[in-house]
C-alpha cells in the first residue's frame, strides 16, 4: 500500500508595494471621467422646450380665433422678452397674411407697435417687424396709406443703423410699400423719411424708391397730377441731382 505524502502550504506575508511618487502624480494628473448630468441639470433644457412649445401654439392659435390672436400678439410685444416678442410679431405677421382685414380697426396702433419694434437693437427682432411691415403693404395695400409716412420714416431711419441682412429685408419692404400703396402718400414718406437725411445710404435708399415709383407711373401723370406728385417730385428732382454723394445722384 503506497502512502501519498502531503505537504503543508503556509502562507507567506508579502510586504506592501512600493509606490513611486513620480507615477503617483502622473496618475493624479489624469482628467477624471464626467459624470452624468444630474436630474437637476436637465430640468432647465426641460423649461426651454416646454417654452418654445407654448409660444408655438400661440403663433397656431390664429387659426381658431385670430380677433383673440392678434390681441395676444400684440400684448406679447409689450413684454420685456424677446422670444415673446418674436413670438407676437410672428402671430400678426401670420394674421396679415391670412386674416389682413381683422387689422383694420387698429391698424394705427399695430404699426406704432411694429415701429418700436423696428428700432429694437436685437437683429432677429428687427428683420421680423421690418418683414410684418412689408406684409402689410403687400395685403392692406391702400388701407396702409394713413400709416405709410409713418412706418416709411422707421424703416429709412433704420438703413443707417442696420447691418446688411436688414437693409435687405428694409428694401423688400419700401419695394412692397412702392407697389401697393398710393404714389402721392409713398412720396410724401419716402421725402420725409429720406431726402435730407445725413447718411447717404438713407438718402440713396429713398432715391432709389422714388426712382421705382417714378418708372411704375406715367410720366404725364407725373408732371400733371393735380394731387400733390408734382410739387413734390420736381423740387426732390433738383435737389437729388446736387446731393454730395454720387450714388445719390
Amino acid at each position: 500500500m503506497s502512502h501519498k505524502r502531503v505537504g503543508c502550504i503556509t502562507s507567506i506575508k508579502r510586504p506592501p508595494k512600493r509606490i513611486d511618487p513620480s507615477h503617483q502624480e502622473a496618475n493624479s494628473s489624469l482628467p477624471h471621467s464626467p459624470s452624468l448630468p444630474h436630474s437637476s441639470d436637465r430640468q432647465p433644457m426641460a423649461n426651454a422646450l416646454k417654452r418654445k412649445t407654448h409660444l408655438k401654439q400661440l403663433e397656431l392659435q390664429h387659426m381658431n380665433n385670430p380677433r383673440k390672436a392678434l390681441a395676444q400678439g400684440l400684448e406679447l410685444l409689450t413684454l420685456e422678452d424677446w422670444e415673446k416678442t418674436i413670438t407676437g410679431l410672428n402671430i400678426i405677421n401670420s394674421i396679415v397674411q391670412s386674416h389682413p382685414d381683422i387689422l383694420v380697426p387698429r391698424l394705427h396702433d399695430i404699426c406704432l407697435a411694429l415701429i418700436l419694434e423696428v428700432t429694437d437693437l436685437r437683429s432677429c427682432v428687427s428683420r421680423v417687424a421690418v418683414s410684418t411691415l412689408g406684409m402689410m403693404y403687400t395685403q392692406l395695400q391702400k388701407k396702409m396709406d394713413p400709416e405709410v409716412e409713418l412706418t416709411a420714416v422707421a424703416l429709412l431711419q433704420k438703413v443707417g443703423i442696420a447691418n446688411e441682412f436688414i437693409r435687405q429685408d428694409i428694401d423688400a419692404a419700401l419695394d412692397s410699400m412702392v407697389q401697393n400703396c398710393t404714389a402721392t402718400y409713398v412720396i410724401k414718406g419716402l421725402l420725409a423719411g429720406g431726402m435730407r437725411h445725413l447718411n447717404s445710404m438713407v438718402r440713396k435708399c429713398a432715391s432709389q424708391r422714388l426712382l421705382n415709383l417714378a418708372e411704375r407711373t406715367d410720366a404725364a401723370r407725373l408732371l400733371s397730377d393735380t394731387r400733390g406728385i408734382t410739387e413734390y417730385i420736381l423740387p426732390t428732382a433738383a435737389r437729388l441731382a446736387q446731393d454730395p454723394s454720387q450714388e445719390v445722384r
